[in-house]
C-alpha cells in the first residue's frame, strides 16, 4: 500500500506500508513534499512526485535499494508527475510539462528515459495507468488546443523492423537494403520471423512499408 501522510513537521511525505514493517517514509527529491501514486505488483517499486530543492514537483521512482530517483521532465519543462507503474516496476507513466509549457503524457524506462506520448491533436495529454507489461498506456488528451479531453489508449509498437537503414523512417532505400540482404541470405531480411527467407518476407516488408514507422 502507498500514499501520503503528514509527518510531525506537517510536511506531506510519500509512504509505503507493509504488514511487517508498517509505514515507511520514502523521503523526497530534496524538497519538503512527496506523494506516492502507484506501486509495482511485488511491492518493491513505488512511483509518484516530489518537490526538488528548487521547489519543482517532479516524477520519481523509488526502490528499497536505490531510494528515490528523479525521472526528469519532457524537453526542459519544470514539472512532472508519475501515476502508474508496470507489474515489475521497470516502466513508469504519467505526465510532464514540455519545454513549450504543454502537459504531455510520458512513458519512462531505464533504457530510453522519458518518452513523449504526444496528444490526440491538441496541446495536452495525461497518462493515468498502464498494462502489467508496460506496453499499453491509457489516459486522456484533448483533440484541439483548449478543447475537451478524450480517452486514449497508447500502444508500444516495438522496433520499426523494416527501417533497415536506421534513419527512423521506411522508404525506398530500405527496400534496396532489404533486397541486398535477401539476395545474400542475410537473416536480417527475415521480417516475418519464421526463420526462412522467402516471398513472405517481401509481403512483410510491403505491410511494414505501408504502415510506416510509429
Amino acid at each position: 500500500m502507498v500514499g501520503k501522510s503528514r509527518n510531525a513537521a506537517g510536511q506531506e511525505r510519500a509512504f509505503r506500508w507493509t504488514a511487517g514493517g508498517g509505514m515507511e517514509d520514502l523521503g523526497t527529491l530534496g524538497g519538503d513534499v512527496s506523494n506516492a501514486g502507484d506501486i509495482s505488483a511485488d511491492g518493491t517499486v513505488v512511483v509518484g512526485n516530489s518537490r526538488n530543492a528548487a521547489g519543482q514537483r517532479q516524477a520519481f521512482r523509488w526502490t528499497a535499494n536505490g531510494g528515490m530517483e528523479n525521472l526528469g521532465t519532457l524537453g526542459g519543462g519544470d514539472f512532472s508527475f508519475a501515476d502508474g507503474v508496470s507489474a515489475d516496476g521497470s516502466t513508469v507513466t504519467g505526465w510532464s510539462l514540455t519545454g513549450v509549457g504543454q502537459w504531455h503524457a510520458f512513458r519512462w524506462t531505464a533504457a530510453d528515459g522519458m518518452e513523449d506520448l504526444g496528444t490526440l491533436g491538441g496541446d495536452s495529454s495525461f497518462a493515468h495507468g498502464m498494462s502489467a507489461d508496460g506496453s499499453i498506456v491509457i489516459g486522456a488528451s484533448n483533440t484541439i488546443a483548449g478543447g475537451l479531453d478524450h480517452a486514449f489508449r497508447w500502444t508500444d509498437c516495438g522496433p520499426c523492423l523494416a527501417d533497415l537503414t536506421g534513419d527512423g523512417s521506411i522508404d525506398v532505400l530500405d527496400f534496396f537494403v532489404f533486397v541486398g540482404l535477401f539476395s545474400t541470405g542475410d537473416m536480417r531480411a527475415d521480417l516475418d520471423g519464421n526463420g526462412v527467407l522467402d516471398v513472405l518476407d517481401f509481403f512483410a516488408f510491403i505491410t511494414l512499408f505501408a504502415a510506416g514507422c510509429p
